[in-house]
């Protein structure tokens, strides 16, 4: 019986070792199989860069245009298109739209050390051409030189000279640009040439318009050159706007523990945006392998006052009543930086008592966010429309207007013909601020009932009435006597024969 025991605890003991062995190898297969799919890739991988570094063969590119359809393309056409795609292929597309702006550059006046040489930039969004001369000092002569078209910071196609600066005297530098619609602008600048420069220092804050980009010429330094003297100069060669960025990279390091690494990138630019804000730049002056920094403050305001385009003053009828007459006023108006929402309105009458034509000021009571809404006209006379931002930048139109009409129209009457004649015409004239219709009452009393025509046909003599009544009801009236009509046929009261006698010395044709 115990042997019986140990041979049966024998058998599974061999079966369990026998269902081991089994799903062991039923494991190593995958993993074998694993392991030579890796070994293939690590070849292929080698395999493919051993090919490339050998060189693949070059195909060539499929032809999309003909030979003279390229030809036809104009140079400034391809190096547009080449800068976009040169855009687009280094990732900038992105970063240059909200960038781009199609802003004017004007021509400015640039100072710099003797032996530099500048960079003047001209540009205007409607140009076909630009042409750049200098001033030569010995011969008093305007000479054109060459210049080059280049993409600044901003993406605009400037037109640029450069100006190497030598000796003490200023160049005289101009730029005429040719519009699309035929119209040239000419605009002139100077390089003046200062001595080296040892230290700069910002000016106090410096305001300038918010939301547009500030070039690095624009902003005023406190220059200390090596000769003792001390300017300040707006136009310094060489002030760059310097901008700070930090890139972050998370890695680990021996022991497994995370590590970041902060680096700082500097950049240079020409060009700053300035919002609704007070910001800090640091500002760089590079000349060769000198470099100096300052801090400038500049301050964004919002300095442009809104546009008013329309103003409608309308929903009442002029009277002869002297009381105030409820009239709806509608401005139309627009800001830069103020939201349409956000503006408000004021409408009031001019001082007719002022000395000085010195503008109304509104009061707080005055204005409206509405920009249609319902006043009291007092008074006839110049009113003046307001349209205010919320930088409290104020635009005013004056605006005419006639509510009370107690004056009836001047009226002046004539006759078209003042000589003897059997009819005529009566022209009237008349002056009033509304329509003006006419009356014409004949020496019998009779009347033409109101027209609009101010001529009327005379056919009598007498005294004829002339009425004239604006749209107000105010009427005026003016008689004029009309007395050369002559309706008569003449009369014949004699004919009488006188016998001619003829002269001395002369024959009778009747002689016989």
């Amino acid at each position: 019986m115990g042997r019986l025991n140990m041979i049966d605890e024998n058998e599974e003991e061999a079966e369990k070792s026998d269902v081991f062995h089994r799903k062991r190898t039923i494991v190593m297969i995958p993993a074998a199989l694993l392991v030579l799919c890796a070994l293939l890739c690590v070849i292929i991988l080698i395999v493919n860069n051993s090919f490339t570094e050998q060189g693949a063969p070059e195909t060539e590119p499929e032809q999309t245009e003909t030979a003279e359809t390229a030809d036809s393309v104009p140079e400034e056409e391809e190096s547009a298109a080449e800068a976009d795609q040169n855009l687009e292929e280094s990732g900038e597309e992105e970063y240059a739209a909200p960038h781009k702006t199609t802003e004017a550059v004007k021509l400015s006046d640039l100072y710099t050390v003797s032996g530099s040489t500048v960079q003047l930039e001209c540009y205007y969004p409607e140009a076909q051409s630009y042409v750049w001369e200098v001033y030569n000092r010995h011969t008093c002569v305007w000479e054109t030189v060459d210049s080059e078209s280049k993409q600044d910071e901003l993406y605009r196609p400037v037109s640029v000279l450069c100006v190497t600066a030598e000796g003490t005297d200023t160049t005289p530098v101009r730029c005429t640009v040719s519009m699309e619609g035929g119209e040239t602008i000419t605009e002139n600048a100077s390089v003046y040439i200062i001595p080296d420069i040892q230290e700069i220092s910002g000016t106090e804050e410096y305001v300038t318009d918010a939301g547009k980009y500030v070039s690095s010429r624009e902003i005023p330094v406190q220059v200390s050159c090596v000769n003792g003297t001390q300017n300040v100069i707006t136009g310094l060669y060489g002030l760059t706007f310097v901008e700070s960025t930090e890139e972050r990279e998370l890695s680990s390091n021996g022991t497994g523990n995370p590590m970041e690494t902060v680096t700082t990138v500097y950049t240079e630019c020409n060009y700053a945006y300035i919002g609704l804000e007070d910001k800090v730049f640091l500002l760089r002056y590079r000349c060769g392998d000198q470099i100096l920094d300052t801090e400038v403050t500049l301050s964004g305001k919002d300095l442009c006052a809104p546009t008013i385009s329309a103003v409608d003053v309308g929903g009442f009828e002029i009277s002869n009543v002297d009381m105030p007459v409820t009239a709806s006023i509608s401005i139309t108006a627009e800001d830069d930086k103020t939201p349409y929402p956000d503006l408000e309105y004021a409408f009031i009458p001019k001082d007719t008592d002022a000395k000085d034509d010195t503008e109304p000021v509104p009061a707080d009571a005055d204005w409206t966010k509405k920009a249609v809404f319902d006043l009291d006209i007092t008074q006839n006379g110049t009113w003046v429309a307001f349209c205010r931002d919320q930088s409290g930048n104020m635009a005013s139109v004056e605006k005419e207007i006639i509510v009370v009409d107690q004056k009836a129209p001047v009226i002046s009457v004539r006759l078209a013909d003042t000589e003897w004649c059997s009819a005529t015409r009566l022209i009237i004239e008349a002056e009033d601020h509304l329509p003006v219709e006419y009356k014409v009452i004949t020496p019998a009393g009779t009347d033409s009932g109101w027209m609009a025509q101010n001529e009327h046909e005379v056919n009598c003599n007498g005294t004829w009435e002339v009425q004239a009544r604006d749209s107000a009801g105010n009427i005026s009236a003016e008689k004029i006597i009309v007395a050369n009509i002559d309706k008569q046929e003449p009369v014949i009261e004699k004919i009488t024969a006188e016998k001619v006698t003829p002269a001395e010395g002369g024959s009778n044709g009747n002689e016989d």
